[in-house]
């Protein structure tokens, strides 16, 4: 008796248990990125920075003691004057946001996920602005990264949708800021005229989610 007993108490153990359901996940459109995504008010603004897969390149803000020539108008100015440009500061600017991306979507109660799987539009590059006499290749160099070279990183975000809810994960990229003061030298002597450059490189994701 004692055994029967034992068996009907597992069993109902069982049938009583609930069991959470995976969210069936929407691929986002790969060249889908709108602006107008917004995240709910209550949403918080997660971060994965500093994730190993990510493969993002540190940003090289040691000295540059190089001089870098520049193109002049003609060649006859070019054998008069040696103009060269030195990089005489790298400084960081801070940080800028891209537009929110689509991710995933699901109907809850569940766990919904984006990974690298089935999350799209995860392609980046830095860029430049400003002024760059010796040119964005250099710059980019002395950084020690490709400016304008489009690379794609790897996204690592989970959220558990309320029951009778359905939400998408967005997602959008965080930008570094480095500030690049040039300065002329006119056939080795320093000049009092400089350049600024700015260039945003990729930092790391930043996730929130909507309902829809």
């Amino acid at each position: 008796m004692k055994k029967v007993l034992i068996h009907v108490l597992s069993c109902s153990l069982l049938i009583g248990s609930a069991v959470i359901p995976i969210a069936n996940v929407a691929l986002a459109n790969e060249k889908e990125v709108i602006q107008e995504i917004r995240p709910d008010s209550d949403a918080s603004i997660l971060s994965d920075e500093g994730a190993g897969y990510l493969d993002v390149p540190e940003i090289n803000l040691d000295d540059d003691f190089k001089e870098y020539e520049t193109d002049v108008s003609s060649p006859q100015a070019r054998a008069a004057f040696l103009i060269t440009w030195k990089i005489e500061s790298k400084k960081s600017s801070g940080t800028s946001y891209g537009p929110w991306r689509k991710g995933p979507s699901g109907k809850g109660k569940a766990t919904l996920s984006a990974n690298n799987s089935n999350t799209s539009s995860r392609s980046v590059s830095s860029s430049i602005s400003g002024d760059y006499p010796i040119g964005k290749g250099k710059i980019g160099a002395s950084l020690g990264i490709t400016i304008g070279q489009s690379k794609t990183y790897g996204v690592s975000y989970s959220r558990l949708i309320p029951a009778g809810k359905r939400e998408q994960i967005i997602f959008r990229p965080v930008y570094k800021l480095t500030k690049i003061k040039q300065r002329k030298y006119l056939a080795g002597t320093k000049t009092n005229t400089t350049q600024t450059a700015m260039v945003k490189s990729f930092s790391h994701w930043d996730y929130s989610f909507k309902s829809i």
